[in-house]
């Protein structure tokens, strides 16, 4: 009697254990399709978003896509649209295009400070100096408080063509036409400096101070020439 219980013991421990193994062997399985899901999910999620993600345009790239746009709309010879146009030009590279664009629009306004600045700095850059001189003086005389103006032609002298003492003559001007502003002794003071004349640097420097007392670049320039 206690042999027949004992095998219908075993029995029932050998039925709960294969059961048990089965329902064990079910729960792998299901665990192991949940992450290959996760897996596939996963890999199609990055892929689409490798597939969708794109670098942002850089400005110039900007300016290229927008092109034959901004060209169709200069074409009404409006002053604004001609002026987006000249920008997107120049800013690509096409200098020759951005001035004839420019002249058509000092043509159509003729006392736009911009298109004669701009204007200039495509002909500076097209090495057409005496030109570009001419719209920076241009820009000047519509606006003397026009410091883009002044800071471009003043460089022009100074970089372009080598001519110190015209540069300084255009600094002092815009000093003239701009009691207030602190840029311009600085440069001033940099371009004496430059050549030597310690004496006027000094003196452009020390006028920078009595607009702004605590003007680290005439403080560091009075520093530099003590030595």
């Amino acid at each position: 009697m206690k042999k027949i219980q004992i095998e219908e013991m075993i029995g029932k421990l050998k039925k709960l254990l294969l059961e048990r193994k089965r329902q064990l062997i079910i729960l792998i399985l299901s665990l192991t399709i949940v992450l290959a899901g996760i897996t596939l999910f996963a890999g199609r999620y990055e892929k689409k978003s490798n597939d969708t993600e794109q670098k942002p345009l850089t400005l110039i790239e900007q300016y290229r896509n927008q092109l034959p746009g901004l060209e169709i709309k200069a074409k009404s010879g409006n002053a604004s649209d001609l002026q987006q146009y000249g920008i997107a030009l120049y800013a690509t590279g096409d200098l020759l295009k951005a001035e004839d664009v420019y002249k058509k629009q000092v043509t159509v306004d003729n006392g736009s400070l911009m298109a004669h600045n701009n204007l200039a700095n495509i002909l500076r850059d097209e090495k057409k100096y005496e030109e570009a001189i001419s719209e920076y003086e241009k820009a000047i005389k519509i606006s003397p408080k026009a410091i883009n103006s002044y800071v471009n032609l003043a460089s022009l002298y100074q970089y372009s063509l080598k001519n110190m003492d015209k540069a300084i003559e255009v600094y002092d001007r815009a000093i003239e036409d701009n009691p207030e502003s602190i840029d311009f002794p600085n440069l001033a003071a940099l371009a004496y400096e430059q050549i030597g004349d310690i004496e006027n640097s000094q003196l452009y420097f020390k006028k920078t101070l009595t607009l702004q007392e605590n003007n680290q670049t005439a403080k560091a320039g009075l520093e530099r020439l003590k030595k």
